[in-house]
């Protein structure tokens, strides 16, 4: 069995070293070349992915953590224009008031002056 083994790995070994130093479409540069360009690539990729991934984790973690704050806001700011919605309709309600008692009044005023003339 183990030498089974043996002879299989060093078989494995042999067509590796042989495919490693086999020439690709550019003659100066072997598959070695391209496969450690590949491992390279994969290696920038995942560092990359990580970074962004770490990135996006501490992300999400502040936004959760400012969730409450806007929500607490915004019910702040929303029952203070309640509030003063309401302020400004009982002022508008009593301009309107004001404005009918004038408007009553320069009618009856111009009443009196039709009269005298």
């Amino acid at each position: 069995m183990f030498k089974s083994f043996g002879l299989g790995f060093i078989l494995g070994a042999g067509v590796g070293l042989a495919a490693a130093f086999l020439p690709t479409d550019d003659e100066k540069r072997c598959l070695k070349d391209d496969v450690k360009d590949y491992v390279d690539g994969t290696v920038n990729d995942s560092t990359t992915f990580s970074n962004n991934l770490t990135t996006f984790q501490n992300n999400l973690n502040n936004f959760s953590q400012q969730t409450p704050i806007a929500t607490e806001t915004l019910s702040s700011l929303q029952n203070r224009t309640e509030k003063f919605q309401n302020i400004v309709n009982t002022k508008t309600d009593e301009l309107k008031d004001k404005i009918s008692n004038l408007n009553e009044k320069l009618i009856s005023l111009n009443a009196d002056l039709k009269e005298r003339n």
